[in-house]
């Protein structure tokens, strides 16, 4: 989230993708140089792309520049809007080239096109979900920043959290007896941020004036700091709370840099999702500035 901060959240009336299936493992590096899963993708024609994968967001979207470049044609509109915004507006929908990751090829891909300015500077042009890989389960291995689509899916019967109706996986933090819905979000390229009614409930200190801003597709919200300085509990994981963004309006999510370490699954044809640390260890997850 942060600066991109959900620009995909509530991406509706996409089809979703097809992903051709392969024959054995898949594996694909990533970079982290934004802070977020940067994948390079490539077309039919040869053409490289650079791709972020936001597991925060639901569909693809494509800036307008990248799409005049490629010359996309507008198959038709959509509604997107972040959840934590107004009401949803329009936008154009284009159908992407067929794109191949690693040897894994993806089909059927629709973007929502977006003005160049709604992305972060420096940021791809393009951005995919769980959606655009959704036909087998795949893992983000922050270890080795390397995304791989395992010929078979982890026969793990427990560990396992849900992906919901938008395809984000979901969970909850809880500290104490407070509990809020969380999102494990990619597209955040840095820790944690928490809802700021949670933050106060769980007798967080808050600073006095807001430190930055959060904008997201139709609206902006002031940043907090919040110092816990106690535990709390994610997937599974303790996580020891130091100072964290605070926010009034959104909901809970952790970003890529919390994952350092970690392997993520997303089951998209089982609607499932694990968290792992590479090392097969469990420890105290930290979270500071």
């Amino acid at each position: 989230m942060h600066r991109i901060a959900k620009l995909v959240a509530a991406l509706l009336l996409l089809c979703p993708p097809v992903c051709v299936a392969a024959a054995q493992d898949i594996t694909a590096p990533f970079s982290l140089a934004t802070g977020r899963p940067v994948l390079g993708l490539t077309t039919s024609d040869g053409t490289l792309l650079e791709a972020v994968l936001d597991t925060g967001g639901q569909g693809a979207v494509i800036t307008q520049s990248l799409a005049d470049r490629l010359g996309l044609e507008i198959v038709g509109e959509a509604m997107i809007g972040s959840p934590y915004g107004g009401t949803p507006t329009s936008a154009k929908l284009v159908a992407l080239p067929r794109l191949s990751l690693g040897g894994l090829a993806l089909s059927k891909l629709e973007a929502v096109v977006l003005p160049d300015e709604r992305l972060p500077k420096g940021s791809p042009g393009l951005t995919i979900g769980s959606a655009q890989i959704g036909a087998r389960a795949y893992v983000l291995d922050f270890a080795k920043n390397q995304l791989i689509v395992p010929e078979r899916a982890s026969g793990a019967k427990s560990g396992w959290h849900i992906i919901d109706q938008r395809n984000m996986p979901i969970t909850e933090i809880v500290i104490g007896s407070q509990r809020a819905r969380l999102v494990i979000d990619t597209g955040n390229p840095g820790l944690i941020v928490l809802p700021r009614d949670f933050a106060i409930a769980s007798k967080a200190k808050l600073s006095d004036k807001p430190v930055g801003k959060i904008a997201t597709i139709d609206a902006s919200f002031d940043r907090f700091t919040g110092t816990f300085n106690r535990d709390a509990a994610v997937a599974g994981y303790r996580v020891r709370l130091g100072t964290v963004s605070v926010v009034d309006g959104m909901g809970a999510n952790m970003g890529s840099k919390a994952l350092a370490g970690f392997q993520l699954t997303l089951d998209m044809p089982n609607r499932r999702w694990r968290l792992d640390r590479a090392d097969g260890k469990k420890p105290v997850i930290g979270i500071n500035p």
